[in-house]
């Protein structure tokens, strides 16, 4: 991946590398949005303790994701 310096400009190339990059990181992150979206948690301590591991898991991926 291009090192990104302020001023200078990516080539065409480059910032579609960057572009295809964020889409597959979107889309994945849609596909997993849109299989949870169908979970039924009642038991509300769990369903929280879930939402907030996935908060970490996906924040964590995407610090990965943009630091590559």
């Amino acid at each position: 991946m291009p090192v990104i310096q302020p001023y200078n400009k990516l080539k065409d190339k480059e910032r579609q590398v960057i572009k295809d990059k964020f889409k597959g990181f979107n889309d994945g992150l849609e596909d997993l949005c849109k299989t949870q979206k169908g979970w039924a948690i009642p038991d509300k301590e769990q369903r929280d303790f879930i939402r907030q591991a996935q908060k970490r898991v996906v924040s964590e991926g995407y610090r990965a994701f943009l630091h590559r």
